[in-house]
C-alpha cells in the first residue's frame, strides 16, 4: 500500500503545482514517506520527487537545474511508462525548460522522445501538441520555414480536443512568433483571445503576458 499511496499522492502534488505556476502561485515540493525499494512504484516516487524539486528550482531563477531535472525526469518517465496520459505533464514542462535557457539540441532530444515511437504508442494529447513543440523549437532555431503552419494547426488540435488552457498558450505563442517576425499588426487578435480564455482559467502570469502583446 505504502508504495502505491506514496506515488499516487507525488504525482496529484504534481498537478497542483502546475495549476498553482499557472495561477503565479508558489509550488512546494513535498518530501516522500519512506517505503520500500526496488519496485516500479519508487521509480515513480523518484520521477516525480525530481519533477518537484526542478519546479522549486525554477521558481527561484535556477532554469539550468530545472532543466536539466526535467529533462531527466521526461527521459525516465518515456521508459518507465510509455507515452501514457501523465507524460505529457514531464515532456511539456522539460520541453518549455529547455528552451528557456536556449538549449534547443536538448529540446529537440527531447521531441525524439515522441516523434522516434510509433503513432499507435502516442497518446491523442500528446499528438495534439507535436506541431506546436517542432514550432517552438525550430522558430528557436531559427528555422521559419512552416512554423506559423505548425502553430495554426496545433491551435485547432487543442482547441478540437478541449485543451484550452494549451490552446490559448499555443495562440499565445503564435501571436509572439509573428512579433518576432516584424508581423506585429497580426499578432493582437491572437493574444486577446488567450488573454480571454487565461482570465477565464484564472491564470494571471498568462493574462498579463497575452495583454502585454495585445
Amino acid at each position: 500500500e505504502g508504495p502505491e499511496v506514496n506515488s499516487v499522492v507525488l504525482l496529484m502534488q504534481v498537478y497542483a503545482g502546475l495549476v498553482s505556476a499557472a495561477r503565479g502561485e508558489p509550488v512546494e515540493a513535498l518530501p516522500a514517506t519512506p517505503t520500500a525499494r526496488g519496485n516500479r512504484s519508487d521509480v515513480m516516487i523518484d520521477i516525480v520527487d525530481q519533477y518537484l524539486e526542478a519546479a522549486v528550482a525554477r521558481a527561484v531563477g535556477n532554469f539550468s537545474d530545472a532543466a536539466r531535472l526535467t529533462a531527466m525526469v521526461a527521459v525516465s518517465f518515456a521508459d518507465v511508462s510509455g507515452i501514457d496520459d501523465d507524460f505529457p505533464t514531464f515532456w511539456l514542462t522539460s520541453i518549455d525548460d529547455a528552451l528557456v535557457i536556449g538549449d534547443v539540441a536538448g529540446a529537440e532530444e527531447l521531441l525524439a522522445l515522441v516523434t522516434s515511437r510509433p503513432n499507435g504508442h502516442v497518446v491523442p494529447f500528446v499528438r495534439c501538441h507535436l506541431p506546436r513543440v517542432r514550432a517552438l523549437i525550430n522558430a528557436a532555431a531559427g528555422k521559419h520555414d512552416g512554423v506559423e503552419r505548425d502553430f495554426i494547426a496545433a491551435a485547432q488540435s487543442l482547441e478540437a480536443f478541449g485543451a484550452r488552457y494549451w490552446f490559448a498558450r499555443t495562440l499565445l505563442e503564435h501571436a509572439e512568433w509573428l512579433i518576432a517576425k516584424g508581423r506585429a499588426i497580426e499578432a493582437p487578435a491572437l493574444a486577446a483571445h488567450a488573454a480571454r480564455i487565461f482570465e477565464e482559467l484564472s491564470a494571471p502570469p498568462w493574462f498579463d503576458r497575452a495583454t502585454a502583446v495585445t
